[in-house]
């Protein structure tokens, strides 16, 4: 087995391992479904408040990724798990690209988690409308839908960014671990 693909399955099992990633996840879902729960939003008006969600959840994600990303490397030396690594010969590279992808990876899971659990809390409640100003329709339902579901994957590049810069600052600053 390649070292990149053992770093990976070493990463991978400290994700599951740790209670911070259980604990971003929740906090996702809980913060997409209750605007939604406990907002206002008139019948049919499912996209505002998707709209709304969606923005909370950007900036939320991206926070929570920074975080993991800059723990990441601390809490594999705190844990002794870093250590364990290089006692092998594991090269450097290929164990932060495995600890990169494992971020990468969870903050997309993060994020559509989150989209999800808005699109399921919006559906049951509110429903989905015609997008419309002052009786006049601007868009039906299914034009909007078309065009949301292209608006989705758009914030996923820079959320993706987050985790790498605060996985990088980790590293430049705790060169005693790396």
């Amino acid at each position: 087995m390649s070292s990149y693909r053992a770093s990976l399955a070493l990463q991978l099992a400290l994700l599951r391992a740790r209670l911070l990633p259980r604990f971003a996840l929740v906090i996702v879902i809980a913060s997409a479904i209750a605007p939604v729960l406990l907002g206002d939003t008139p019948e049919g008006g499912g996209y505002q408040a998707l709209a709304g969600v969606g923005s909370l959840l950007v900036a939320e994600v991206a926070g929570l990724a920074a975080v993991l990303g800059g723990v990441a490397i601390a809490g594999d030396v705190s844990n002794g798990a870093l250590r364990s690594v290089l006692l092998r010969p594991v090269p450097r590279g290929s164990y932060l690209g495995a600890v990169a992808t494992v971020l990468v990876r969870f903050t997309a899971v993060l994020y559509v988690a989150g989209i999800l659990a808005a699109l399921l809390a919006v559906s049951w409640t509110v429903g989905f409308g015609d997008v419309s100003h002052e009786g006049y329709t601007i868009l039906t339902a299914q034009e909007m839908s078309t065009f949301a579901w292209r608006l989705f994957p758009l914030p996923l590049a820079p959320l993706l960014c987050a985790p790498l810069i605060a996985l990088a600052v980790s590293v430049v600053i705790d060169d005693q671990g790396t």
